[in-house]
């Protein structure tokens, strides 16, 4: 059971949003490396979640950014919820067999 959950935690683990640099007190930093794929200019100052709020290279706001956290995380506790449940009717299951073959015996 450890093993699977393990499995489907990795399997659906949301990816950090991370960039390539240091961020001052004001929470940004000038872009130096691969500043197109982010559109920017080379040397432009932007900022990651500080004063500046969420960086403008993401692309997304606060809220889109919860909403993508959510979805796995509702994803992950379904499957598990289904798991745990088939584990029950599993057991509910044999112990019926069980008295069931006691019975006959």
């Amino acid at each position: 059971m450890t093993r699977i959950l393990t499995i489907i935690a990795l399997l659906f683990a949301t990816p950090a949003l991370a960039h390539s640099g240091r961020t001052d007190s004001s929470g940004g930093h000038k872009c130096y490396t691969n500043c197109s794929d982010y559109s920017l200019s080379y040397g432009e100052y932007h900022y990651h979640g500080g004063v500046g709020g969420r960086s403008s290279s993401s692309g997304i706001s606060d809220w889109q950014f919860l909403v993508s956290l959510f979805w796995p995380a509702l994803f992950v506790f379904i499957i598990i919820k289904i798991i745990i449940d088939n584990n029950r009717k599993a057991k509910v299951l044999r112990e019926y067999r069980e008295k069931r073959e006691k019975k006959e015996d």
